[in-house]
């Protein structure tokens, strides 16, 4: 993989993290009737996309600094 393409992928994995935050979490919340098990699941999807998206940007920012270092 590249590394536009591990852009990308983080891209991906921050854009998923909004939609599941938004589609689980706000829409539940605006709706009237909460269900927390539904707020949960949004809350831990989010969390985990916007995890796995930082450590796909922070292996690139890794690969990176070590190709400036040995140029």
């Amino acid at each position: 993989m590249n590394n536009i393409q591990k852009d990308n992928l983080a891209k991906y994995f921050y854009d998923l993290s909004k939609l599941f935050l938004a589609g689980f979490v706000v829409a539940n919340i605006l709706s009237g009737k909460i269900s927390f098990i539904l707020i949960t699941v949004g809350i831990i999807a989010t969390l985990g996309f916007l995890t796995a998206g930082y450590f796909i940007k922070q292996k690139e920012y890794k690969e990176l600094s070590l190709n400036l270092v040995q140029t």
